[in-house]
């Protein structure tokens, strides 16, 4: 079990200390190591993907989100009938509506006023 620390990469003298340990020969040393980059390559592979479908996710529920809001706040809208004139208007319309009907029936009320009915 002598190996030549200076020649070896260190990630791989744990892996071949185990495999010499167990009298794994020198065919299935090279199909372990290409087992554990091909986990390496999954394991990111499918972390990958569920980072991925996290954010997919999230801006899809985002999105939902605010065309329910929009939806939700045009049936308020809907449901709510806002007068056509507000306050201040109401009685300024009022008051043109009055002086507009005295103009136009003073010469009624004055000929009716003059024969004492």
């Amino acid at each position: 079990m002598v190996l030549d620390i200076q020649k070896e990469n260190p990630k791989f003298i744990f892996l071949k200390l185990i495999m010499k340990s167990k009298k794994i020969s020198s065919n299935a040393k090279f199909l372990t190591m290409i087992s554990v980059l091909a986990q390496e390559r999954l394991l990111g592979a499918a972390l990958g993907t569920a980072l991925t479908g996290i954010v997919v996710f999230e801006q899809r529920k985002r999105i939902y989100e605010s065309i329910s809001d929009y939806q939700s706040q045009l049936a308020f809208q809907s449901q709510i009938k806002e007068p056509i004139f507000g306050k201040k208007s109401r009685s300024e319309f009022a008051l043109l509506w009055n002086k507009a009907v005295d103009q136009i029936f003073v010469p009624v009320i004055e000929s009716i006023s003059s024969l004492r009915w």
